[in-house]
């Protein structure tokens, strides 16, 4: 806890020396709770009859954070002037509240290269957020039924029985909308919908500071794809069969499209497409660009059914379609 505040405290600005940090911790819920359990601490209950206000402790802990920081690269101490300076690895773990020893894998790994979808999932399921997320005796069977099927599309990397396995069955079954039974399983797959976007972000901040493009890329890709809760091969229509996909809050993004009731049926005012038509679509691989050059009847053939032909024509227009012109020269072109 000490190490979190420290590294939140100096990306803030507000402590930039150890002392700062010392006379700072007096008011923080770290120091009060020394005072209800030294033991967790690592001093002795005698020590507030010595040491009332823990000045020695208060400096012990404020000296292993920063220097426990410092290794991991979060931020900058200077043990000579005791000086503390952020970085920008602490900037983005402060920034989306990861943890340090979280923070530290992502730069480890992404320093050696990302580019592959298992070597992401697997460096999601190593974070320390996910650590807790044992599995359960009851949740073996299940796990394995859905590592099998074809719900799983990115082989598992890791031991079956670790945390990151889990994980990565976990986040694989929430983009294919797979029931899960197990009550707990069901409590952890939601833990994990829930953090999973916003360690995303953060490898992706990590790989773009490190200037990994390729690997950027793939990261933001799969942000984008828990984040919705599609596949990031899903075909791009596919956002029209839930357009909660799009909805600020997390819960409700994984929710299905409703009506409203004053919306006459057949007649909503949001177009949702059927997601099995979709999948027809993207099963026989028509992207969107084939689909821009056919017509309405030329669709409704292609899915057996004239309503969805027409739908299908109107969601087309709806997609954006950039265009970029690039020119690139030499910075010392005038020399």
């Amino acid at each position: 806890a000490c190490v979190l505040c420290v590294d939140d405290e100096a990306w803030f600005g507000s402590v930039l020396w150890a002392l700062d940090a010392f006379a700072w911790l007096v008011f923080s819920a770290v120091f009060f709770g020394i005072l209800r359990n030294p033991r967790v601490y690592g001093a002795d209950e005698t020590i507030l009859m010595d040491d009332p206000e823990l000045c020695a402790l208060r400096r012990k802990l404020i000296v292993d954070a920063a220097e426990t920081l410092h290794k991991h690269r979060l931020i900058r101490f200077n043990s000579r002037t005791q000086r503390l300076d952020p970085t920008n690895l602490g900037r983005m773990a402060c920034r989306y509240y990861v943890d340090y020893e979280t923070a530290s894998l992502f730069r480890q790994d992404v320093e050696l290269g990302v580019d592959e979808d298992r070597v992401i999932l697997r460096l999601l399921g190593l974070a320390k957020e996910f650590a807790s997320l044992k599995v359960r005796d009851d949740e073996e069977s299940e796990l394995s039924n859905l590592r099998r099927s074809a719900i799983c599309r990115v082989p598992i990397v890791g031991d079956f029985d670790a945390p990151e396995a889990k994980v990565q069955t976990l986040v694989q079954a929430a983009l294919a909308q797979a029931p899960i039974k197990a009550f707990s399983l069901c409590a952890d797959s939601n833990y994990v919908q829930a953090n999973i976007g916003r360690l995303c972000r953060a490898l992706f901040v990590t790989s773009l500071s490190q200037g990994d493009a390729s690997s950027a890329e793939k990261i933001l890709e799969w942000t984008k794809a828990v984040e919705r809760g599609l596949w990031p091969t899903s075909h791009v229509l596919m956002h029209f069969c839930n357009p909660n996909c799009f909805d600020p809050d997390v819960q409700k993004r994984r929710q299905p499209y409703v009506p409203r009731a004053n919306e006459h049926p057949g007649k909503q005012n949001r177009l949702v497409l059927r997601e099995g038509m979709v999948s027809r679509l993207e099963k026989h691989q028509f992207a969107l660009g084939r689909l821009r050059d056919l017509g309405a009847s030329e669709i409704a053939s292609l899915v057996a059914s004239k309503a969805d032909g027409q739908d299908v024509a109107l969601a087309i227009r709806m997609v954006p379609d950039l265009e970029l012109d690039v020119n690139v020269q030499a910075r010392a072109w005038t020399l």
